[in-house]
């Protein structure tokens, strides 16, 4: 037998207003500036490999798909890029035990990076589109499955590093590159 309840909505008027109020103490509010105010994308998803749920922010989607695509490779070519991106402080991509443990993972790590970083056109934003689609052309350079290993040039740990990289020679790449 097939019951329908009726749905009724109750308006009051008093939530609204409390729920269109700026929150003062926003838990996340480093992450709610970056989607909101600076249009940032945001993905959320379980490890393929029961690791947790990472939580990720990048100024354009297709870097984020990438990134999360890394995490549902096969092994061989999940650790290598994972390791390249899972290595630094600065870079907003963190991993938790659930969803609310990987948010609040990113507000930690955000909390890092200094706030006039929260914008478009920033050092951080460039090191951070600079990064990730050096991920993208890694992996879609790999000719076969597991050749990626050892391929990806590494990155500055933390954000100090990065900036003095960035400031020195505007890419996060140039010195290791030259290395080579």
């Amino acid at each position: 037998m097939n019951v329908n309840f009726p749905c009724i909505f109750y308006y009051n008027k008093e939530e609204e207003i409390t729920m269109n109020k700026k929150s003062e103490a926003s838990p996340f509010e480093r992450v709610n500036t970056l989607v909101t105010k600076h249009h940032y994308a945001f993905q959320s998803w379980n490890d393929r490999y029961s690791k947790g749920v990472w939580a990720s922010l990048a100024p354009c989607d297709d870097l984020l798909d990438e990134v999360r695509e890394s995490t549902s490779d096969g092994d061989l070519d999940m650790i290598p890029s994972t390791e390249y991106f899972s290595n630094t402080k600065w870079l907003p991509i963190v991993l938790g035990y659930n969803f609310v443990d990987a948010l609040v993972n990113l507000e930690a790590r955000l909390s890092k990076i200094p706030n006039e970083m929260f914008c478009r056109n920033s050092m951080w934003e460039s090191a951070i589109i600079e990064s990730l689609k050096h991920l993208r052309a890694i992996r879609n350079a790999g000719d076969d499955y597991g050749k990626i290993d050892g391929k990806f040039l590494k990155l500055p740990k933390t954000f100090d590093e990065m900036v003095k990289l960035k400031s020195d020679n505007e890419s996060l790449f140039i010195q290791q590159e030259n290395k080579q």
